[in-house]
């Protein structure tokens, strides 16, 4: 557990660091005291969290800690999920995992005991899994609202919380990880590693203005008819509400704001690839995760090499199974958004008796390699199951403007492409980009595969509130559409 002047440290860092992440979240203690900030989750509740919000979570939802651990979010223990909590001996990741099992069966009875209104019932559950940039603090708040909106549309959602701010991510660089596994004198080197990151800062300022201006000549020329005309895109993919308007509003935008661009492109190329590297592995983490233990040896550790969600599956699994025998009937909806699809396409690739009916990746932020390794395979072994990939009209993902646009455009996606990763080949970019997918279409079979694209424009998009219909028009906007409905992803 950290000591007060680390964590006076931690947070100094942060506040200088604060300037190049687009989170559009702070990591604030808010059980029990005033909520500082929640973006647009705020306005379903009060002030504070009541002990029976946070407790009612147990009967939807699975929180994950950093270490791909399952951890309890009862009343007043929110501060505890950011200690340390590394589960050092089998005993305690057995014991984990009890709690985790106790947890499975308690949402799998909450949605079993669920009555059906039609006599013909089948059971229809959603899982969802976010993406990057959320903290217990978002997390808490959006989980209610939307399990609200989902239960009053027929659907039983079951939601997988995992940490994935930016702060804790950066800390966790600088304070405990070193070449993907955690270390122990990973302390004693986080002055150096910081010192260095700023140092690249400043080495890096040549590339990071040749991305932007090589970024910002192709978005700007870009001709869209790719994606517009209907000769040009296979019978499997559509494109809905474009009115192929440009948005001179975010061009002016662009063009007032691109002196800021000089300063913050360095800083947002070169101290954002750390946390994206942190969120990356819990996103991995999450479905696999074998023992880093060094002095451990195989024999001596009897819990298998499971993440707490590969786990969690594995149980529900069980439970969906036993219930089937009975003569219940279910059908699944696996969920992932951003970076959750990381995680669902690992969970794709792992054999369960869980067999998802639907999969939906909204603007994934896997690569199309990993997709196409996962997805296609799962869909020849089940020869039921549909999968549904989301994007963003390529002109939205392009000029997407955070933070008043003082920060380089694009989505989450652009800048994994062009700042935090290095792609050998296309299949190594992003999914969820229309530009890139759609360069792999040919790799794909038609057949129960489907791809929408969301229109550049649509009057309705400011508008967009929780349980509508909505048009995305930029990447964190596709949870807050209503995306467990079918009229939203088919």
């Amino acid at each position: 557990m950290a000591n007060p002047v680390s964590r006076r440290v931690g947070w100094l860092m942060g506040v200088l660091l604060a300037g190049c992440s687009s989170a559009q979240y702070i990591e604030t203690e808010v059980i029990g005291k005033p909520r500082a900030v929640l973006g647009k989750f705020n306005t379903p509740f009060s002030n504070t969290f009541e002990c029976s919000e946070v407790e009612s979570l147990d009967n939807y939802s699975v929180f994950v800690t950093r270490d791909s651990r399952f951890f309890d979010v009862g009343c007043g223990r929110a501060s505890e999920i950011r200690r340390n909590t590394d589960l050092a001996n089998t005993e305690e990741l057995a014991e984990n995992v009890a709690k985790l099992r106790d947890r499975t069966k308690n949402i799998f009875d909450t949605i079993n005991d669920r009555k059906c209104e039609e006599d013909d019932c089948v059971k229809k559950i959603v899982f969802f899994i976010h993406g990057g940039l959320a903290t217990i603090n978002t997390n808490i708040p959006r989980t209610a609202m939307l399990r609200a909106q989902m239960v009053k549309s027929g659907y039983n959602p079951v939601f997988i919380n995992w940490r994935s701010g930016f702060l804790s991510s950066y800390w966790d660089h600088l304070w405990r990880l070193r070449q993907g596994v955690t270390s122990k004198w990973a302390k004693t080197t986080s002055l150096p590693y910081f010192a260095s990151d700023l140092l690249k800062t400043v080495a890096n300022v040549p590339w990071s203005w040749i991305t932007e201006a090589y970024h910002a000549w192709n978005s700007v020329g870009k001709d869209y008819d790719y994606v517009e005309d209907e000769k040009y895109r296979p019978a499997n993919v559509s494109l809905v509400s474009n009115d192929n308007k440009k948005n001179r509003r975010r061009m002016v935008r662009w063009w007032i704001t691109s002196p800021a661009k000089v300063f913050t492109a360095p800083i947002v190329h070169t101290l954002g690839k750390p946390p994206w590297d942190v969120m990356r592995r819990r996103a991995l983490t999450m479905s696999l995760n074998p023992h880093e233990d060094p002095e451990s040896r195989p024999n001596e550790i009897n819990i298998d090499s499971l993440g707490v969600i590969g786990k969690f599956f594995e149980l529900f699994g069980q439970h969906i199974a036993a219930s089937e025998e009975q003569g219940n009937r279910f059908e699944l909806v696996l969920v992932g958004h951003s970076m959750g699809v990381i995680t669902v396409n690992q969970l794709l690739s792992m054999k369960s008796e869980l067999v998802f009916d639907k999969i939906v990746q909204m603007a994934s932020a896997d690569t199309v390699q990993a997709t196409l390794g996962s997805v296609v395979p799962y869909l020849q072994q089940h020869q039921d199951a549909e999968y549904y990939g989301l994007h963003l009209h390529p002109n939205n993902e392009d000029r997407e403007v955070k933070w008043g646009g003082v920060v380089p455009s694009g989505s989450l996606l652009v800048w994994i492409d062009n700042m935090y990763t290095t792609p050998a080949t296309i299949l190594e970019r992003t999914a969820g980009r229309w530009d890139n997918m759609s360069k792999a279409l040919a790799l794909f079979p038609e057949e129960r595969v489907h791809h929408k694209i969301f229109g550049r424009t649509n009057a309705n998009a400011k508008s967009c509130d929780k349980g509508a219909i909505c048009v995305p028009q930029k990447h964190s906007e596709f949870t807050e559409a209503a995306f467990w409905l079918p009229e939203f992803f088919e």
